[in-house]
């Protein structure tokens, strides 16, 4: 998986997301969890939670279905919740 800079505004005007190159993701100046080029998804402590497939699907533990990751979106499964 090749990982790009991006970021995502928050309709709510809380803090921005935001992801590095390094796979880093922060919310404001927070580290929030990593992801590598394999799709895996660690806390900072480098505890492994969550991984994420070429089809864009998160899976949790027990393969628990965590959300969907599309090009423009996400949405968390569940909740009705979307960011676009």
């Amino acid at each position: 998986m090749h990982l790009a800079k991006a970021y995502w505004d928050r309709a709510d005007q809380r803090a921005r997301v935001e992801i590095d190159a390094d796979g880093n993701v922060y919310r404001g100046d927070e580290l929030v969890f990593t992801i590598d080029a394999w799709g895996r998804i660690r806390y900072p402590s480098g505890a492994p939670f969550a991984v994420l497939s070429e089809a864009g699907i998160v899976n949790g533990p027990n393969a628990d279905p965590g959300g969907r990751v599309g090009l423009r979106n996400a949405t968390l499964v569940g909740t009705g919740l979307q960011a676009i």
